[in-house]
């Protein structure tokens, strides 16, 4: 369990700590000359058989940054408070930033009793039921201690191994992320950052990236909670030895991730869900409907930006509504990822926030449809529901990259989800309501069929010129042309789509020969007559027949996969499809001639050149002598 002690300057949390640990938690000089914490400290201790681990954070107003990286990823509150002074200014608002980071376990140390008498620490424990109310703290217990007398350490200590041991912390899945808010170098060893991990999980020699860097780099040695470990999961504190060819030439800062998504980016304009304090007086009373100047701070980040509410009515004191920083400087920000938000001089907070889209539109004017949206992304529900709710929402799909990049799921992750999922479809990279994947491909296929209408004299319709007559993004008028022909309402010829019964019209001597043509390619589909005996049959000498059959391969009426032969495009798809059966019907290591020659009935020397002709096309990969599907 790693715990986080918070409070006002010089209330004793250094001190409780070395109580509680043994351990000194200043480990700056000049903390140590000014008898104060202006850095993270951290300290681990294994009590009765259990882990404890404490980030002894800042008090003092001008560090608070620090103390908001400490808190970024804990699983256990610990407010100390001095009998003597009671709660002061920052004691307010640490808790208020522990409670808008949804910090659900803690507990308030009333330190110092030693130097006040029974009736001022009644007297300071009912001022601390007051402050916690209709905070995570309210029902939470109060411990008396006296650090240096070590009066009442023995409950407290009681109390925080048997939460540990019942806390059950909530693994948070998705792509490794660490936020680091150390970086230095040890000699021998090399590089060495250290910081909470939020999600998913990290072990040696896992090949991760530095973000916003974007540089790739090798675990080479973990600690965990101060100690050598194999792996880090959600919510530990460690330090992981990093390497790389690129390491040397890039800058780590205070502030950077490690992750293993491979869609990482910094954001600039990010949408929340903003929930503002009942007690801010940053800002004029009433809702909060402007653009104002503002300090954010995410893990080790600290930011300046503007906040602006979308919501006509804006955000009144102790209410939530969407809201979009635009920030002066690009952070690493994902779906979830918690906020702090205070005022242009960085003097209060005047709330908190929650991460709904972090590649968010130019704000504009806020659309009841987006507001719709980021109500969806807003819900509290399971993030598998969320992500579905969100992918029906769009009306031209999504790609597998935007929503690794929005959510930080896994592929395995987001295969899970849409194997549980009827209603949604993937093709390709394409993720889209399988009800609105069907409209758009009627659409695509009524759209062809007009125009063909429209130009009786053209095979089919180029791809390109398809997709701006459907006004459909590329990624899914390709998806919904792929699933046509897969589904034989389409035939691809060369780059061209036409409907199967469409024939390009002819006239003169190429419809003549059409004529006779066509009868004898539909003898036998699949092994139409080399071009000499097709000629012979045609009697005409076989270069005016080949020179008639290749413009009928122009028109779309013939195709000619190889040298001496054409066929007709539905031979071409019989073909396919024992192509894809075949690979149905054999292992990962994929299938041989053979195997292809077994299930079509084909001589083996037509057999490679038409699996050799699905090569060229893109529908299989020859791997030796075995070929795959190049896009099963």
């Amino acid at each position: 369990m790693i715990i986080a002690t918070s409070g006002h300057v010089d209330h004793g949390k250094t001190l409780l700590v070395h109580a509680l640990t043994g351990i000194e938690t200043d480990r700056l000089e000049e903390e140590k000359a000014r008898g104060l914490t202006i850095d993270l400290g951290f300290a681990y201790t294994t009590i009765d058989g259990t882990r404890i681990g404490f980030i002894d954070v800042p008090g003092h107003i001008k560090f608070i940054s620090n103390m908001l990286a400490g808190v970024s990823a804990i699983d256990f509150g610990l407010l100390v408070i001095a009998a003597d002074d009671g709660p002061m200014p920052q004691t307010t608002e640490h808790l208020a930033i522990l409670d808008l980071l949804g910090i659900h376990h803690g507990a308030v140390v009333l330190t110092k009793i030693d130097r006040v008498d029974t009736e001022r620490t009644a007297a300071v424990q009912a001022q601390i039921k007051t402050l916690c109310q209709g905070t995570f703290l309210q029902d939470m217990p109060i411990f008396p201690v006296s650090g240096t007398q070590r009066t009442g350490l023995a409950a407290l200590s009681d109390y925080l191994v048997e939460t540990a041991r019942q806390l059950q912390r909530q693994q948070q899945p998705g792509h490794f992320r660490l936020a680091i808010d150390r970086s230095f170098s040890v000699k021998g060893a090399g590089q060495v950052v250290t910081g909470s991990i939020i999600a998913g999980t990290v072990r040696l020699n896992d090949e991760i990236f530095l973000a916003p860097q974007g540089t790739a780099v090798r675990v080479r040695a973990i600690h965990k909670q101060n100690q050598p470990a194999d792996q880090g999961g959600p919510g530990d504190r460690c330090a992981i030895n990093i390497a790389g060819s690129e390491l040397a030439r890039t800058t780590i800062h205070r502030g950077n991730y490690l992750t293993s998504n491979p869609w990482q980016l910094a954001t600039e304009r990010c949408d929340i869900l903003f929930r503002r304090l009942h007690s801010e007086t940053a800002v004029a009373t009433g809702s909060l409907k402007s653009s104002i100047p503002v300090h954010v701070h995410s893990g080790a980040n600290h930011v300046t930006g503007r906040l602006v509410t979308l919501a006509a009515d804006g955000v009144a004191p102790g209410a939530s509504g969407p809201a979009q920083l635009v920030l002066n400087a690009p952070i690493n920000l994902w779906f979830g990822d918690k906020l702090i938000i205070r005022d242009q001089s960085a003097t209060s907070t005047l709330g908190g926030g929650r991460v709904l889209d972090p590649a968010a539109p130019g704000r504009g004017r806020a659309t009841a449809r987006r507001l719709a949206e980021l109500q969806l992304l807003a819900a509290d529900q399971p993030l598998a529901a969320i992500m579905t709710h969100w992918i029906e929402a769009r009306q031209q799909g999504t790609s597998r990259a935007q929503l690794i990049r929005l959510f930080n799921v896994t592929d395995p992750e987001l295969d899970t989800l849409l194997a549980r999922n009827s209603q949604l479809v993937i093709h390709h990279q394409l993720l889209i309501s399988a009800a609105l994947f069907r409209r758009h491909q009627a659409a695509t296929l009524a759209a062809i069929e007009q125009w063909q209408t429209d130009h009786p004299q053209q095979q089919g319709l180029p791809g390109q010129q398809l997709r701006s007559l459907t006004r459909l993004n590329p990624d899914l008028v390709t998806s919904c042309l792929a699933q046509l022909v897969q589904d034989q309402q389409l035939l691809l010829v060369g780059n061209s789509y036409r409907l199967p019964n469409h024939a390009a019209a002819l006239s003169g001597a190429l419809a003549n020969l059409w004529q006779r043509v066509e009868p004898l390619l539909a003898q036998d589909p699949m092994k139409p007559p080399v071009l000499h005996d097709l000629a012979k049959q045609v009697n005409l000498p076989p270069a005016a027949a080949e020179k008639l059959l290749n413009q009928l391969v122009g028109s779309g009426h013939v195709v000619k996969p190889v040298a001496n032969r054409y066929f007709l495009p539905a031979g071409i798809q019989t073909l396919r499809r024992h192509v894809l059966e075949t690979a149905a019907s054999c292992d990962s290591a994929g299938f041989t001639v053979a195997d292809f020659r077994d299930r079509c009935g084909l001589g083996r020397n037509l057999c490679i050149e038409m699996l050799e002709y699905f090569d060229r096309t893109g529908v299989t990969l020859r791997l030796g002598d075995r070929r795959k599907l190049r896009n099963p």
